[in-house]
Order: C-alpha cells, then sequence, then structure tokens
C-alpha cells in the first residue's frame, strides 16, 4: 500500500475536490484509470511540441482532497507541465485532435470529484485550474455528388418548413429523405411511384440530410436498340462489325 508521505514540493499535482474526500474514498479502478489518463494526456501534450515526453513518478499522495504529486528528473519535464497546463487552461483550444481526446479522457476519469490540476516549476508562476471538459472535437466535413436510380416515395414539409422528398433507391436500401427547392419539389409531385434518375449532394459530417438538386424521369431502354446505337456509333467511325464471323471466331477458340 504506498504511504500517505509528508509534504514536498512537486512538479504536478493532481486533486479530486470533495467535501471530506481522501484517498481511502477513491476505488482502486477509479485511481488507476485517474493516473494513467494523466500520464497518457502529458505524453499526448509533450509528443504533440516535439520533444521526449517526462518519466513521471508519483511521489506523495495527501489526504484532504484525494490529491496525488508527481515529479520528474526528465529534461523535459518543466516544458511538458508547462504545456500541459496551458492547454488544460484553455481546454484543449490549440491542439490536435489526439491530444485534446487525452485531455477529454483524462476529464472523464475524474469521476468521485472535480479535478484540480497544480503545477509547481521552478521560475514559473501558476494558478490552480478546476478542469474543465475540453472543447469539443469538430467533425471533418466534405461534400460528394451522387447519381442514383430511385422511385418517388412523396413529399413533406419539414420541421422548419422546408420541403422534402423522399426517395427509394432502386438499388436497395433503406428511403431517404432530401432536401428540395420549389422546382425540383413540382418535378417529384409529377413523378409520384415513379422510376426517376435523381441528383443530389450530401455534406458529410455537417447536415443530416442531403440536398436533392434534379429530377427526372427515367427512361428504361430497350437492349437492342442500344446496341444498334453502338454499331451506328461504330460505323460512323468507319468500323464495321460482321456479328455472324464474330460469333464464328469466338466459337473457335
Amino acid at each position: 500500500m504506498l504511504p500517505v508521505m509528508a509534504a514536498t514540493k512537486p512538479l504536478l499535482r493532481l486533486a479530486l475536490e470533495g467535501e471530506g474526500l481522501s484517498p481511502a474514498d477513491v476505488p482502486i479502478r477509479n485511481l488507476v484509470e485517474l493516473l494513467s489518463a494523466a500520464v497518457g494526456a502529458l505524453e499526448a501534450v509533450a509528443t504533440e511540441a516535439g520533444f521526449a515526453a517526462p518519466v513521471m513518478q508519483l511521489t506523495a499522495v495527501r489526504k484532504g482532497s484525494a490529491a496525488y504529486d508527481f515529479s520528474s528528473i526528465s529534461d523535459t519535464a518543466p516544458e511538458a507541465m508547462r504545456n500541459f497546463h496551458e492547454a488544460i487552461r484553455t481546454r484543449g483550444a490549440h491542439v490536435g485532435v489526439s491530444t485534446r481526446r487525452a485531455l477529454a479522457r483524462l476529464y472523464d476519469a475524474s469521476k468521485i470529484g472535480a479535478l484540480r490540476v497544480e503545477m509547481h516549476v521552478p521560475g514559473v508562476r501558476s494558478k490552480p485550474l478546476r478542469m474543465a471538459p475540453p472543447i469539443a472535437d469538430q467533425p471533418l466535413a466534405f461534400e460528394h455528388t451522387i447519381e442514383l436510380q430511385a422511385r418517388v416515395m412523396g413529399m413533406f414539409v419539414s420541421r422548419d418548413g422546408g420541403v422534402m422528398v423522399r426517395l427509394r433507391p432502386i438499388a436497395g436500401g433503406p428511403s431517404m429523405d432530401l432536401v428540395a427547392d420549389e422546382d425540383v419539389a413540382t418535378a417529384a409531385t409529377h413523378l409520384f411511384n415513379r422510376t426517376a434518375r435523381a441528383v443530389y449532394t450530401e455534406v458529410v459530417g455537417v447536415s443530416e440530410h442531403g440536398t436533392l438538386h434534379s429530377l427526372e424521369p427515367w427512361e428504361s431502354a430497350d437492349l437492342l436498340d442500344v446496341l444498334r446505337g453502338v454499331r451506328d456509333e461504330l460505323a460512323a467511325d468507319g468500323v464495321f462489325i460482321d456479328a455472324g464471323a464474330w460469333l464464328e471466331e469466338l466459337e473457335q477458340q
């Protein structure tokens, strides 16, 4: 069992705040999760800053607010602490996504009470910080346009007053509701329960519904008509196909 040690001046102190809270009130599993998350966040901050993460040692456990003192003899420890303290102060506003997620893991690990972070670095004055949740990650958004064959199932008005067109892809899959302007909505009324060629745009990570740009009747072409069209295009380019000779050649292979 780790003894409660005498007061020292730590490089870093993490304290769980709560009335009458003591180290004995913190379950082992929660403590392990908290310490692991703290080391992970410190390493993420140091790595992003471009220097080696310091090796931290737990040197004291303090009563009162279940405080845990860390020290390190690594040369990079002071700089890592300054970056770590700043990342917590700004809620991860100026760090990358992976570092911000490491900070979020540390925040989530403080299940017993609010987490207070204190830094003691020679020559640097800093105030204790009560950790706030890091800024939420902004999802990456990208836009792409899709063309598909679908059956027009109907229209309805959304909660914000916009017109939505419901399509069911012929290739299978769930129906989709797409935002439509007045012209496209009018076209949809004439294509109800018919197969149409739809072109729509999705902005993945931002909007829930795509935007329907065009809706036209889908005319199924006869296979022979398509083959005749290909033959005529080839003939226009001076290429003539003898179908009988072609079949005979295939049979001989």
